[in-house]
């Protein structure tokens, strides 16, 4: 019996394709022996029933069930009993969000089975992940472009893993090689990978003539104004949930952790609450997003001082 607890899904996915791949490699087998079932409906006497049923193909038998921990049947004797004397060639998956632990299910499992935690990488690690998954590709990844990466998709992992791999297989016949910002510009656009995130920084920071400079790019280079509005309010968000942290005493890093930020924002967020406090952070993102608001509404796009101006 194994249970995955998914924090960070991608990677459980991907842990659970490759278990699959091992239990049953015949994708037509798999078709019939893997079975799935949904624990906020499921019995566990239908479980167990499952797990008895025969293999089709005479191999391995997978029943999965997910969020288990939705389970709302308490009669957990019959996987208990199913426990002591499991069936031969039968492998029960569990997926659940979060630790069992403290559940009456999780406390009958303890010792029962093989766990498996699944958590986003920490932010130190991130570079170290993206570098990973090309040097799997027989490709390489230059530290600015990877940075880049990781910034336009703000740490999500799905999202950058989508993003790895269009840069894999615009590149998979070229083994060695090392990408790096012009590949990044040509997959992503000039807009995304070299202008919105260096615009926001300049004009959060107030630099309006870099700002002016940078917006002029983004914009000529098929950028809009509401992709950026929504960088700048997560970063704002960001820094307002920091400062709040640090209102109520935190230490910098303990705030700066409690925010529970994407690791692009985490280093932004920190210097905007240390610069400009809970009241400026407040009317800047009331401000964002009446802007927000207009544009979508329909209102005309400003002209560039302008928009630099009603940023701030």
């Amino acid at each position: 019996m194994v249970l995955l607890v998914e924090g960070e899904p991608l990677l459980a996915a991907d842990f659970l394709g490759k278990l699959l791949d091992r239990l049953i490699p015949d994708v037509e087998a798999r078709r019939q022996d893997h079975e799935v079932l949904d624990g906020a409906s499921a019995t566990w006497t239908e479980v167990v029933d499952r797990l008895r049923t025969y293999s089709w193909f005479g191999g391995t038998r997978v029943v999965e069930v997910r969020d288990v921990q939705r389970s709302r049947d308490a009669r957990i004797e019959p996987l208990l009993k199913y426990l002591e004397a499991p069936a031969a060639g039968a492998v029960l998956i569990l997926r659940a969000d979060e630790l069992l632990s403290s559940s009456k299910l999780g406390k009958a499992l303890a010792g029962r089975c093989e766990t498996h935690e699944f958590r986003a990488p920490p932010a130190r690690e991130l570079l170290r992940w993206v570098r990973a998954f090309f040097k799997r590709e027989q490709l390489a990844i230059a530290e600015d472009a990877a940075q880049r990466l990781i910034e336009v998709t703000e740490g999500d992992l799905y999202r950058l893993r989508g993003e790895l791999e269009k840069l894999a297989a615009a590149h998979g016949g070229e083994k060695g090689k090392q990408i790096g910002m012009p590949e990044l510009v040509e997959l992503l656009g000039d807009h995304r990978a070299a202008g919105v995130f260096d615009l926001a920084d300049a004009i959060l920071d107030r630099r309006r003539d870099q700002a002016l400079g940078l917006l002029r790019r983004y914009l000529r280079g098929g950028g809009e104004l509401l992709p950026l509005l929504g960088v700048l309010q997560r970063n704002v968000e960001g820094a307002l949930l920091v400062a709040r942290a640090r209102q109520r005493g935190q230490p910098w890093a303990a705030a700066v952790s409690q925010a529970r930020l994407p690791y692009p924002v985490q280093a932004r967020a920190r210097r905007w609450a240390e610069q400009w406090g809970m009241a400026k952070l407040r009317g800047a993102l009331l401000g964002l997003q009446r802007i927000d608001a207009e544009l979508k509404s329909g209102a005309p796009q400003p002209d560039l001082d302008l928009a630099v101006e009603l940023l701030w």
